[in-house]
Formats: structure tokens, C-alpha cells, sequence
């Protein structure tokens, strides 16, 4: 079968713009693992607006936080994360 995917949960950070900063800070995520599935990984995607996500990375599993780093100063960041079966 191939992998399932399923919305865990919705996070919101705001990048304050900072005098001077050409980049800000990593932003450190961490959630709840899935308590609903088994060996199971993590999609983390972020963009510039709700459920429109420019960018990913893959969580493997047993790990559930990932700093997300690159992001500019001063706009507005929608996170999700979706836990993946890998069965």
C-alpha cells in the first residue's frame, strides 16, 4: 500500500523584522506524535499564506521537531505538519 497522509496540526509564526537583519532566526517546531498511526514520519511545509506551502522538508520518524530556517524578516509564516504511514 502507499503511504497515508494526515493533518496533525496548524502553526502560525510571525518573523518580527529586526534593524539591520538580512535573516532571522531559525523557527523551532515541535508537535505531538501521532497517536493514531505507527512508524510514521513527518512532512513539515511553510509558505507565505494558509494551505499554499512553497517549501518542504521530510521528519523522519521517532523525531517530532525540526527548526526551520531561510525565512525573511518581517512577514508572516503558516506552517503545517502531516504525519505520514510509512507502512
Amino acid at each position: 500500500m502507499g503511504a497515508r497522509a494526515r493533518d496533525e496540526q496548524f502553526l502560525l509564526a510571525s518573523i518580527a523584522a529586526v534593524p539591520g537583519a538580512v535573516r532571522a532566526e531559525p523557527v523551532y517546531l515541535s508537535w505531538d506524535p501521532s497517536d493514531q498511526m505507527t512508524d510514521v514520519s513527518y512532512v513539515v511545509e511553510w509558505g507565505l499564506a494558509p494551505q499554499t506551502y512553497v517549501a518542504s522538508a521530510a521528519v523522519p520518524s521517532g523525531v517530532t521537531s525540526f527548526a526551520v530556517g531561510g525565512l525573511r524578516p518581517g512577514l508572516r509564516y503558516y506552517f503545517t505538519v502531516r504525519a505520514v504511514d510509512s507502512r
